[in-house]
């Protein structure tokens, strides 16, 4: 009799353990959405359509049928819900499997910014500080408004944690309030832009154009936009959009002013001397070329010296690797 029923306890389990699901296939499941996810998110606005939704929750239904408690189903449970408060859970349970994982940094980062936590937000600050180069701060030390005022609009987490960064670690721009355009998406973010902007309540996601236009022509208030986020968010007002650095402005008083204003900054440093390292510093130092080549227009336009100027842009360019397509610009310039 208990030979009879060890044997059927061996075929029991037996038969449970061969229907267990394949659990290496998690972590190719979790890269097949990331990649999917950025490629159908690099369009002209923050919205997925319905049938692309449906294929990522798709693929998060599989990881939960594959294991409900790991790490990638909690970890893209939260990135699918597209920052919703309500599976914060999730992430926290991906951040106790893997404390040290640096996507999950990233997003416990997000949940506190979104959630305005600032004793959070200073302690997960120290530990992805170590992903940003001095060359990336000194960027986004640029891109902080000198007034040390008013609203600077970003596009992602990409463009607002350097700020964060420099703004609780290192104490600088701390009156500049920052804007991520990837966390309207989460209403209790927006609504705390809406009432501290005072323009009511207006649809985001899908609506993007039409909300960047409220926010800079009915607000009133003091807002930069940073040089990447895509200007088709900005077409519907790009006539009285103005370069002033590595901000857009909107129907600025003096946009030469505020050019050389920038310029001051930028020809104390030796650029010659500067080292960028891979082609994503190259990406992010080439912003600096647009509101440089419009201030030398500008002073060519009205007969000031510019030579000074133009150097620094040609050492830029080649730093960058644009020295061909920039030559291009100065001579027409010089021709007009």
């Amino acid at each position: 009799m208990l030979r009879t029923f060890t044997t059927i306890l061996f075929l029991l389990f037996g038969w449970i353990s061969l229907a267990q699901p394949d659990q290496s296939e998690l972590p190719q499941l979790k890269d097949e959405y990331l990649r999917k996810r950025k490629e159908m998110l690099n369009s002209s606005n923050k919205e997925l359509t319905s049938s692309e939704q449906r294929e990522l929750d798709n693929i998060v239904v599989k990881m939960e049928e594959l294991d409900k408690e790991s790490f990638e189903y909690n970890f893209l449970t939260y990135i699918n819900s597209n920052y919703s408060s309500d599976k914060n859970g999730n992430l926290l349970k991906a951040y106790e499997l893997r404390p040290t994982d640096t996507d999950v940094l990233n997003e416990m980062m997000a949940m506190y910014i979104i959630a305005g936590n600032r004793a959070k937000q200073i302690e997960f600050a120290k530990k992805i500080q170590q992903n940003y180069s001095d060359n990336q701060l000194d960027y986004y030390r640029d891109v902080l408004p000198k007034s040390n005022s008013g609203y600077l609009l970003v596009s992602n987490k990409a463009d607002a944690y350097p700020l964060y960064l420099l703004q609780l670690l290192h104490s600088e721009g701390s009156g500049v309030n920052i804007i991520t355009l990837d966390f309207l998406k989460n209403e209790e973010y927006k609504i705390g832009v809406q009432r501290d902007l005072r323009i009511g309540m207006t649809q985001f996601v899908g609506n993007e154009q039409a909300f960047m236009r409220k926010m800079l022509t009915a607000s009133g208030k003091e807002i930069y936009v940073s040089t990447t986020v895509k200007q088709t968010y900005l077409r519907s007002i790009s006539d009285g959009m103005y370069l002033t650095g590595l901000c857009y402005e909107w129907n600025t008083a003096n946009q030469k002013e505020k050019l050389e204003s920038f310029w001051n900054t930028i020809k104390k440093r030796d650029l010659s001397q500067m080292t960028l390292s891979g082609s994503k510093e190259q990406r992010l130092y080439g912003n600096y070329l647009p509101p440089l080549l419009t201030l030398y227009k500008l002073r060519k336009m009205s007969g000031e010296d510019a030579a000074v100027l133009r150097a620094s842009i040609e050492v830029l360019a080649a730093k960058i690797k644009q020295s061909k397509k920039v030559n291009a610009i100065l001579k027409e310039y010089d021709m007009n």
